[in-house]
């Protein structure tokens, strides 16, 4: 399902701005150019849903980071940036999911 004219409004989850000053600067701004390309345009087509504990979020890969995060009608809800090896478990910290 892709919503190509529909407008995303992005909001993040107010630990994601710790969650940049945790990675490197260059990695960062990558991350935060593709949320901005993908995530603002079509959240739906470029994520991938997650599945057990996290079923109904989706993840976007950027090299070794992931982007967590939740569609809700016209919202993309961000939760989490972190790199691979360990943002499924802070991810399930944050949300009370552990």
């Amino acid at each position: 399902m892709t919503h190509s004219g529909k407008k995303w409004r992005v909001v993040y989850n107010s630990l994601v701005y710790s969650d940049f000053e945790n990675i490197d600067k260059h990695s960062a701004l990558k991350v935060k150019e593709i949320i901005t390309e993908r995530l603002y345009q079509s959240p739906d087509l470029y994520g991938l849903p997650l599945r057990k504990s996290l079923k109904g979020y989706r993840k976007l890969r950027v090299g070794d980071y992931r982007v967590i995060y939740l569609v809700s009608s016209n919202t993309v809800l961000i939760e989490g940036v972190g790199h691979r090896k360990n943002i499924y478990e802070m991810i399930k910290k944050r949300l009370g999911l552990t």
